[in-house]
C-alpha cells in the first residue's frame, strides 16, 4: 500500500506496523522509516537503513519513545498553549542556581523578545505548531529585527545580529523541549529545522602601544621627586602589579 508524506514523498508500508520504506520517482526503493500516531499528529522517524533486519530493531527502539509519548499526550491538557510553557521557562529560569542575576536577567529579555516578535505564538498550541510557522518568525526575524529605535535615532534597526537570532531561537527550542516533554507536542520542529546562524569572529584587536617594563620603572621613579606625582604613584603601582580596575581599586 503507498501513502503520501509531507512534500508529496511515497511511501509504501510492510508487513510490520509503523514501518515504511520510501518510494522514489522511478519506482525503486529507498530507505527505511518509522511513521506513527502521537495524539492528533503523525511523527516520522528516518531509520536510515535499507536493511529490513536493521529496520525493524531501530524501529522498535524508537517506537518505545512513541509509547511514552502517547502516554504524556493523553495526560496532557488539550488546551495548553505556548503561555503555560513560557511561564514555566521564566520559573526555570529563576530556579537556577548556576545562573548569575545578570545571565538570568539576559534570558528574561530573550524571552520577551520572541514574544514581541511573534506576539500570535503565546496563544498557539504547541500541537498546532507547523514547520512553515516557524520558517516564517525566523525569516522575518532575521530581516525584520524588534523594531527597536536607539536613542537618537530616527530609523528603526534593521534586522538583528547573528548572535541575537541564535540566543532567541535556542530559547525557542528550549520552551518547545519543555512541550514534547508534557505530551503537549510529538516532536520538536524548531529544532529538527531551523539551524542557528554561523557566527562570524571577530578579528583580534589591534593593541595600542604599551609602555615597556623599563619606561615603566622610569615613570615611577620620577612621579615621587614632584609634587604632583606623590599623589599618583601608590595607585600606579597597585593597579600595574594587582591587575585590579579602576573602580576595584577605589
Amino acid at each position: 500500500m503507498i501513502i503520501r508524506g509531507s512534500r508529496g514523498r511515497r511511501y509504501t508500508k510492510s508487513n510490520v506496523q509503523s514501518l515504511y520504506r520510501y518510494v522514489r520517482d522511478d519506482g525503486s526503493y529507498g530507505q527505511y522509516c518509522g511513521i506513527a500516531k502521537i495524539g492528533d499528529r503523525k511523527s516520522k522517524e528516518n531509520l536510515n537503513t535499507y536493511e529490513y533486519d536493521v529496520a525493524v530493531l531501530r524501529l522498535n527502539k524508537w517506537m518505545e519513545g512513541v509509547r511514552k509519548l502517547r502516554s504524556r499526550a493523553k495526560r496532557a491538557p488539550r488546551n495548553e498553549t505556548f503561555k503555560v510553557l513560557f511561564e514555566e521557562y521564566e520559573r526555570n529560569i529563576d530556579q537556577d542556581t548556576s545562573l548569575k542575576p545578570n545571565s538570568k536577567e539576559a534570558k528574561r529579555y530573550t524571552l520577551e523578545r520572541l514574544k514581541k516578535t511573534w506576539p500570535e505564538l503565546e496563544n498557539t498550541r504547541p500541537s498546532k505548531l507547523t514547520v512553515e510557522a516557524v520558517k516564517n518568525w525566523h525569516k522575518r526575524f532575521k530581516s525584520d529585527g524588534t523594531g527597536f529605535v536607539a536613542p537618537g535615532a530616527k530609523k528603526r534597526l534593521a534586522g538583528n545580529s547573528a548572535s541575537t537570532i541564535n540566543k532567541t531561537t535556542s530559547a525557542l527550542i528550549q520552551i518547545m523541549d519543555i512541550a514534547v516533554s508534557k505530551g503537549l507536542a510529538t516532536d520538536n520542529v524548531v529544532k529538527q529545522n531551523i539551524q542557528l546562524e554561523k557566527l562570524h569572529v571577530r578579528e583580534e584587536a589591534k593593541l595600542g602601544d604599551i609602555t615597556s617594563k623599563e619606561d615603566f620603572n622610569r615613570i615611577l621613579e620620577h612621579l615621587p621627586s614632584t609634587d604632583a606625582g606623590k599623589p599618583f604613584a601608590f595607585g600606579i603601582k597597585l593597579l600595574a602589579y594587582s591587575g585590579c580596575r579602576i573602580d576595584e581599586s577605589r
